[in-house]
Parts: C-alpha cells; structure tokens; sequence
C-alpha cells in the first residue's frame, strides 16, 4: 500500500529550502524563549504535527535587546523583517521584538 503525502509534505515540496523550517530552528526559537528576562506576549504555530512556521513577540530589557535580535537572526529559518517596537517614552523600559520563522502563512 502506498504512503500518501501529507498537506504539510507537499507544501514543503514547493517551498524553497532556505524557507524550510527544521526541528533545530524550532528547538532554538523555544531555548531563546526561556532565557531570562524575556516575556512572550505572542506566539503562534502554524502546522500539525511538525510545524510548518512559527511567530511570536518577546518582551525584554532594552540592554538585552541586541543580544535576542543576534540570536534570532543565527537561527535558519528566521526571515528577514524582525519589528523592534519600544515601549516608553522618552526612555523605553522594555523592547518587544516581533519574528516569524519558516514558510510564509499570513
């Protein structure tokens, strides 16, 4: 009896590599999100039973700011267009940085 392909399989099929998100990158996007300091004020999945793309928004300490947005940038899948809004003025109190990674869904 022949395997059929999942929706999931096909898509991918289609998509180029570099777009591709991999078990790693989502397995980094989740360590960055336990690190210390950082708040998740959004985050969704998109794709059962392996996801097909991920987002979300972190909250964090300007000062650290740098540091999460270089992280996020290291991981793969990660496309470009990460939106860094402060929060407070005239002096930010804290960043959220917003990202998505793997397939283009919305």
């Amino acid at each position: 009896m022949a395997t059929r392909r999942r929706g999931s399989t096909k898509i991918a099929a289609r998509t180029p590599s570099a777009a591709r998100l991999s078990d790693a990158d989502v397995r980094k996007v989740i360590a960055l999100s336990q690190r210390r300091g950082i708040k998740i004020v959004d985050w969704w999945i998109y794709g059962q039973p392996a996801p097909d793309a991920i987002g979300g928004v972190f909250q964090i300490a300007p000062r650290q700011a740098g540091s999460l947005i270089q992280a996020l940038l290291a991981v793969k899948g990660i496309r470009s267009g990460i939106e860094v809004f402060p929060l407070g003025i005239p002096f930010p109190r804290d960043v959220q940085i917003r990202f998505e990674a793997g397939a283009r869904v919305r």
